[in-house]
């Protein structure tokens, strides 16, 4: 079984609470006047999946996210890109 296979599978919705969302939008979509946005099924309950994705925006001007949200989300990102590194790393036997 390859690294790749024994990689947990994230669902859909980790893309906000790892940040990854936040960094797709930060520094692709938002400069150019777009983002990417979730959809849930409505009524909305914890933990539920989304349904699908929106493309929002006019691309006019840029979007940007307020400083205590950019902040928060880059502690989440940095966070999940050092347990995903800290997993790639080879194991002493």
């Amino acid at each position: 079984m390859s690294k790749d296979d024994e990689r947990k599978v994230l669902r859909f919705d980790d893309l906000r609470g790892t940040g990854v969302l936040w960094a797709i939008n930060k520094y692709l979509f938002h400069p150019r006047g777009f983002a990417v946005a979730l959809y849930y099924d409505d009524p909305y309950q914890e933990g539920d999946a989304p349904t699908g994705w929106q493309l929002r925006g006019d691309g006019t001007e840029p979007w940007a996210f307020d400083e205590a949200s950019d902040n928060e989300k880059f502690v989440l990102f940095e966070s999940f890109i050092q347990k995903f590194n800290e997993f790639q790393r080879p194991k002493d036997d």
